[in-house]
């Protein structure tokens, strides 16, 4: 079941969360209804900003998307390793003439 969230800065500065713009409302999924289809932008971003994240396990991931802020709560770990399986593709390049 999908619900919106009240956001931090509405309860802040006492607003309704129909007075917000689009992007100060986050919407709420639980990790099990979570795909790796909305897990690879999230991948997506975490590889550019933080390029030493390439490298980690999807168990490693998990906990870092959810101490990032990323996700609310612990993603599947299964999703993970599956979103990072594709977007991997995007950000490691074989090297032609490698010995």
């Amino acid at each position: 079941m999908t619900h919106v969230r009240k956001d931090a800065r509405a309860a802040v500065l006492g607003k309704d969360v129909r007075e917000l713009g689009t992007e100060e409302i986050r919407i709420y999924r639980s990790p099990e209804e979570t795909t790796a289809e909305e897990i690879a932008p999230m991948l997506r971003d975490l590889y550019r900003r933080h390029p030493d994240a390439r490298f980690l396990a999807a168990w490693e991931l998990q906990t870092l998307l959810w101490r990032l802020g990323y996700a609310d709560e612990l993603l599947d770990e299964g999703e993970i390793a599956a979103a990072a399986k594709v977007v991997w593709r995007e950000f490691f390049v074989p090297m032609s003439g490698a010995a």
